[in-house]
């Protein structure tokens, strides 16, 4: 799921800006129990400063997407809610865009969206590229008839059974323009602010270089201080607090949630049961002449045509006990014998081994319609050698991909991520390229395919090594009825007591199970911190009211884990409440203090030389060299500052730099004397630099303060 740690990581709003395509989640049973809620005519899912995103839209916009992204993989409830929390960023940023730029009078012409298509006077833009090469459209001629089959009128002309695929095809062509709209949008207003960046006379000085210094230090941590000497009250929390607010801002209503919980594990008797499944499943394992017929009964089970290299399996089996040791040394036929991992048994029977190159490169030139016809003449021309494979494929290729390889396939590796063009049996199989494993080396066969014909061929094998060719099946460890019957009444038992949820918290505790008390959420979390797959737990919670205890058990993770809520107390949206930061604001306080007091401490003593002061502090005497206004955001800028104004070998007093107490003594002073004017180039880089960094501050604090309220977990 690389897309997915694509969006978890998350570059900035901007980046979900200009490029990013839009992912989504299915909503699934919520719409359904959240029909009342519409009928109240509460069925806005996001308003934006004003304008409002309607449930039915929003799920229509992620069902569009879901769709196409669902075919990568199966999503995880936790994937889902982070791709509708980025959907939900991302449309406010495409709010805030274009209201700015409606302000200023910024706008992106029909013209302008045409030649993003087409490629025709400015670059061609990747999301369309991405667009119509999914669906074998190259050049401007076939776009343009593409997007000739897409008018609705044409559509409506189709027979009954077309016209669905067809209107599928048109609503994503429909928001992939738009998303190319924004994106120009995005770029015109971020290159305006750049540019809107003026280098002032101190900007321009650094351009000539201010010079650095090399600095004599003694620095400690003020933890030297013990806690006791310092007494942080309450009240200075609370000032610290809400001097500091800012900081500790949240857009999502937020709620304090308490629950108990158990996680359903197999019993002694489910062990067992798995122990003699599996012994069975081998055991026809090895009887088998055909594979096939005993995996299909099994989950995750398959006999694979294609064979597999040490490097294909090795990481995959790296967890099976001697499974490569088998592979590699054991007789045709062989299956492992089954050892629990992760509460599962895997079997690996090795159906047959051979010899063959670990890779080979692969030439593709993918011809359309109009060029497929000429397929045997550019065959004849390359074998020939009156053209060259990097020839064809520029003159005749509709791929893009492999025309700018010069005719060759290159995918990312699968460890390292760089791009490779050496392919190994499974990833031909894995691109329904199976057919060239059978044809001879430099040898063309063409694949029909309905977008045209594909010129196909392996070339360049590398040296031969082991192939094997496997069956696999898994057995897993899982709970009975009887078992999970047993943890349900556990549950059920202090549920249904009728005493106040703290007691029933405290029967939780004394029977064995999971309490947590006093845990913060907000809206958009996915689930909570000790319970996979829970969100249905937080939906509840942010439907509920305060002191509400849920109406039912709630089956969560993989249905192995029984939870009962208790709402405590809702926040609105705006700001984390004291209470739940109390612990952090606390510590940076008594940091602080214990830093002032003992930089105060220290000054008092008015020691004269950096080897006493590295006495007093328990430290040691240290040089910094290079440093400059410009240093690394590592140091502390308080460091910096007293480094960099100090006299030339006069000894600072005592002070705070983060968490440590520092004393600096400058030693001396570089600088170019042969700079004496800024240079012009060194000043217009400084100029695209700041402005760069400026414009992506500003689009940043566009987005944050962009209004808005989030109430789509009323059903999400």
């Amino acid at each position: 799921m690389a897309t997915l740690q694509k969006i978890r990581n998350r570059a900035g709003l901007l980046i979900i800006v200009v490029g990013v395509a839009l992912l989504a989640f299915i909503i699934g049973d919520g719409l359904r129990s959240g029909s009342s809620i519409l009928q109240n005519n509460k069925n806005v899912a996001l308003n934006i400063d004003g304008e409002k995103v309607k449930f039915e839209d929003y799920q229509q916009l992620l069902s569009d997407r879901t769709e196409q992204y669902e075919q990568q993989g199966k999503l995880t409830e936790r994937d889902r809610v982070e791709i509708g929390n980025q959907l939900a960023q991302e449309l406010i940023a495409i709010h805030a865009i274009e209201q700015e730029a409606e302000t200023i009078g910024l706008k992106v012409t029909p013209a302008e969206v045409s030649a993003l298509v087409f490629g025709e006077g400015l670059p061609a833009s990747p999301l369309a590229i991405q667009f119509f090469s999914q669906i074998g459209a190259g050049d401007p001629q076939q776009i343009r008839q593409l997007l000739n089959q897409l008018d609705i009128n044409n559509i409506k002309t189709l027979p009954a059974d077309q016209q669905g695929m067809m209107l599928k095809v048109r609503s994503k062509w429909i928001e992939t323009e738009k998303q190319i709209h924004t994106q120009r949008l995005s770029e015109k207003l971020n290159a305006l602010l750049t540019r809107s960046y003026a280098i002032n006379s101190l900007d321009e000085k650094y351009t000539t270089g201010l010079g650095s210094r090399t600095v004599a230090v003694v620095r400690t941590p003020s933890t030297i201080l013990p806690n006791d000497q310092i007494t942080v009250t309450d009240q200075q929390v609370k000032e610290y607090y809400e001097s500091h607010k800012q900081a500790y801002a949240i857009p999502y209503e937020q709620a304090k949630v308490n629950y108990f919980s158990v996680q359903i594990r197999p019993s002694e008797a489910d062990y067992a049961k798995a122990k003699a499944d599996v012994d069975s499943a081998r055991i026809q394992l090895l009887a088998a002449t055909d594979p096939a017929k005993v995996v299909r009964n099994y989950d995750n089970g398959n006999a694979y045509e294609m064979y597999f290299t040490d490097q294909d399996l090795e990481q995959y089996l790296a967890t099976i006990p001697n499974a490569m040791t088998l592979l590699r040394e054991g007789a045709i036929g062989s299956v492992n014998e089954p050892v629990i991992v992760n509460d599962s048994y895997k079997l690996i029977k090795l159906v047959d081994r051979k010899q063959a190159p670990e890779g080979v490169k692969v030439n593709v030139i993918a011809l359309d319609s109009i060029n497929a016809p000429k397929a045997d003449s550019l065959i004849a021309a390359i074998q020939s050698g009156t053209a060259t494979v990097a020839q064809v494929a520029a003159t005749y290729s509709m791929d893009e991909r492999t025309k700018a390889n010069g005719g060759y396939v290159v995918i990312p590796d699968n460890y390292t991520g760089m791009p490779d063009s050496t392919l190994s049996e499974s990833q031909l199989f894995g691109m329904g390229l199976d057919t060239l494993v059978n044809t001879p080396i430099n040898q063309f066969v063409k694949i029909e395919a309905p977008s045209g014909t594909i010129l196909a061929r392996r070339t360049e094998p590398t040296a031969s090594v082991n192939h094997y060719k496997i069956a696999e099946l898994t057995v897993p460890v899982t709970f009975s009825e009887k078992t999970f019957q047993a943890a349900h009444t556990k549950v059920n038992e202090i549920f249904l007591s009728e005493k106040s949820f703290d007691q029933m918290l405290d029967d939780a505790q004394a029977a064995g199970l999971s309490v947590i008390r006093g845990e913060y959420i907000n809206s958009t979390m996915p689930e909570l911190a000790t319970v996979p797959n829970s969100r249905e737990v937080v939906r509840w919670a942010f439907n509920s009211k305060a002191n509400k205890v849920s109406d039912k058990i709630f089956n969560c993770g993989s249905n192995d884990y029984l939870v009962v809520a208790q709402v405590e107390k809702k926040y609105p949206a705006g700001y984390l409440p004291l209470e739940q930061v109390s612990d952090r604001v606390r510590d940076i306080v008594l940091m602080e203090q214990r830093g002032d007091k003992l930089a105060s401490t220290l000054a008092g003593k008015q020691l004269k030389s950096l080897e006493s002061y590295a006495t007093e502090m328990q430290s040691s005497v240290d040089t910094l060299y290079n440093i400059s206004f410009v240093t690394s955001p590592s140091t502390p800028s308080a460091l910096v500052g007293k480094a960099m104004t100090t006299t030339i070998g006069q000894l600072s007093a005592p002070f705070r730099a983060g968490t440590e107490v520092v004393v600096v003594q400058p030693i001396s002073e570089n600088v170019d004397a042969t700079v004496t004017q800024p240079s012009p180039a060194a000043t217009a880089q400084k100029r695209r630099s700041y402005g760069q960094q400026m414009a992506g501050r500003a689009l940043e604090e566009l987005f944050r303060q962009t209004s808005f309220k989030d109430t789509r977990y009323r059903v999400l």
